[in-house]
This record gives structure tokens, C-alpha cells and sequence, in this order.
């Protein structure tokens, strides 16, 4: 008849004056013992274990409120919910820490590596831990200081060297301007030319004698540009010095060959010099043609001489006999 036999918790004065029917007395009947979740005392949430005592016939509950039964749990959770909330601040505020002990000087040390990579040898990294960042900061200091001052001395090295490197190819060049302007400047005609008899460079004297322009003749062979060359000797040299007659022009040259031989004695190309002697040959010969006028003129000047004294030589003896006649001609006039 499902009444109270023992005072229950929350229905003061209910043992064996008021019957309670629930889903847990129920089972009791129906399954003997077992436990679970079901609707109690006022469709309240219940967890709860039973017995049925047959033999007695009694049942004993043993049942708590879902909500006291969990009570520990949420409790549980409630602390684990603030432990994890002291952890999260713990971890952040060591985060902050380590960030500022750690990722902060790394972060600043990182700034400093990279201007000094760009170029900015001044770029050091403020950090003064005293712990192995401070000291990497403070090896990367002092490399730092000592590469500047290598990148400075090694600058004003390449500067100094740059500057001469600039003189001396300016001395080149003027030298070289010098060398053309004379080169080009000479009356004679020069001829350069390699080991296999190719022409490589010619003044303009060169060029008026053959009547074309350097461009158009470097790099071909001497026989295909001069009408006229030297005559060579038995190892194929051109002759160090002779003269020859240029039709086309009907010029006479002194031919000057300066020739360059290796170690062996073999050819490794020279020089040709063209000197325009016709004037200094017309000359030469004007010179004979006087001197041999002056000959025969001394020639004539000596027979004058000569006519004149036995000129002189008989007017002396037509002179005597004239004398003699006269002094004849006196004593007969007289007699």
C-alpha cells in the first residue's frame, strides 16, 4: 500500500500516514532491485537505486534529486571551469614573460640581422639580458662593429684603388690618343701586320697611298693591298730595308721593315714603312745635273784661263816685235 516506514528527508511527518507512488516504487515491485534516473515524489528528477523485499514485503529506496547527485559534478566543473581560467591566466602572464625575456630581445635581434643584411652597418641590437640572448646580441655587436670598420677600411681601399685604376686608365687613354695622333700624324706610310702576314692597323699616310680606308682593308692579306712589297729573303722575311718604284702613283719608296720573332725565330708579324723618297730623288738628281753644269762650267772657266794667258803670252812677243819695228822705222826716218 506504498506508505512511509521510515520518516522521509523532505516530507516531515510522513512515515506511515501517507502512501507515495512513483516511478521508483513502481519498479521496485516490478523488477525487484535495480537503480536509475526516474520521476519521484512530486515529478521531481531522481537518481536512485532499489530492493524489493518479498519476503518482508517492504521495499527499500535509497534516492537522491538529480540535481544533488550532480551537485559534485557541477562543482567539479565549476572549480576545473576557474582552475583552467587560473592555468589560461598563468600561461598568458608566462607567455608575457617569456615574450619579454625571450621573443622580445629575439624580435629586436632579428630587426637588427636583417638592416645589417640591407647594408646598414651601423644596425645594433639594443638588448642587455644577461642570459645567452644577451650574449648572442652582444657577439652580433662586436661583429657587427668589426665588419663595419673592415667594410669601411676595404671601401676607402677600393675608393683609393679605383681612383688610381681611373688615373692610370686616363694616362692609357691620353697615351693611347697620343700614340694615334702620331701614329696618324707621320708622313710615312705604316703598314702593321700579324704572324700570318694580315694587315691589322694603317696611318692615314697608308691610306692616301692606296687609296682606301683602313676599315676597308684590315684584316686582309698584305699581297691582295699593296701592288708593291719587299722583296724577302730566304726564310721568307721581308727585306730590312730597300727601294722600289710605285707605278700607279709613279712614286719611288725607301721600304723599312721592322719585323717581331719569338723565342724560335719565328715570325710573329712587323712592321712596313713606306717613305716617299721621289722628291729627295728629283732632288738628287737636280743636284747631279748642277753639279755637272758646274763641271763644265770649271771646264770652260779653265780653257778661259788657259786662252788667256797665251793670249797674254803672245801679245808680250807682238808687243817686242811691234817695239823693234817702230825703233826700225825711227832709224831709217832718221838716216
Amino acid at each position: 500500500n506504498f506508505l512511509f516506514i521510515t520518516e522521509p528527508r523532505r516530507i516531515p511527518g510522513a512515515m506511515m500516514r501517507q502512501a507515495v507512488i512513483t516511478d521508483g516504487t513502481r519498479r521496485a515491485l516490478k523488477e525487484g532491485t535495480g537503480s536509475g534516473i526516474y520521476a519521484g515524489f512530486k515529478n521531481q528528477e531522481m537518481l536512485g537505486s532499489f530492493v524489493f523485499l518479498k519476503n518482508l514485503g517492504m521495499g527499500l529506496i535509497a534516492e537522491l534529486t538529480l540535481a544533488e547527485a550532480l551537485k559534485p559534478l557541477h562543482d567539479l566543473r565549476k572549480n576545473l571551469a576557474v582552475a583552467a581560467l587560473n592555468v589560461t591566466i598563468f600561461s598568458l602572464f608566462a607567455l608575457w614573460v617569456i615574450s619579454r625575456q625571450i621573443v622580445h630581445p629575439l624580435s629586436k635581434l632579428a630587426r637588427a640581422v636583417t638592416k645589417f643584411s640591407e647594408g646598414d652597418f651601423a644596425a645594433r641590437a639594443d638588448i642587455h639580458n644577461q642570459d645567452e640572448i644577451g650574449r648572442l646580441a652582444e657577439n652580433f655587436n662586436h661583429m657587427a662593429s668589426s665588419l663595419e670598420k673592415l667594410y669601411g677600411s676595404l671601401e676607402e681601399q677600393v675608393k683609393k684603388r679605383t681612383e688610381e685604376l681611373v688615373s692610370s686608365l686616363l694616362e692609357t687613354e691620353e697615351a693611347r690618343a697620343e700614340w694615334e695622333d702620331t701614329f696618324h700624324a707621320m708622313s710615312d706610310s705604316l703598314f702593321i701586320y700579324d704572324e700570318k702576314g694580315v694587315l691589322r692597323r694603317l696611318n692615314k699616310g697608308a691610306e692616301e697611298m692606296i687609296g682606301k680606308t683602313e676599315m676597308e682593308v684590315r684584316g686582309r692579306p698584305l699581297a691582295e693591298i699593296l701592288s708593291v712589297l719587299p722583296p724577302k729573303d730566304e726564310k721568307d722575311f721581308f727585306s730590312p730595308s730597300s727601294e722600289v718604284k710605285e707605278e700607279r702613283l709613279g712614286r719611288i719608296y725607301r721600304i723599312s721593315h721592322f719585323f717581331k720573332l719569338d723565342t724560335k725565330g719565328v715570325s710573329k708579324g712587323g712592321v712596313l714603312v713606306y717613305r716617299n723618297i721621289t722628291d729627295d730623288k728629283n732632288r738628287e738628281r737636280e743636284y747631279q745635273e748642277v753639279q755637272s753644269q758646274l763641271l763644265e762650267a770649271s771646264k770652260l772657266a779653265a780653257v778661259g784661263t788657259l786662252s788667256a794667258g797665251v793670249a797674254h803670252e803672245f801679245n808680250n812677243l807682238i808687243a817686242g816685235i811691234r817695239l823693234h819695228a817702230d825703233l826700225a822705222l825711227s832709224l831709217k826716218t832718221a838716216d
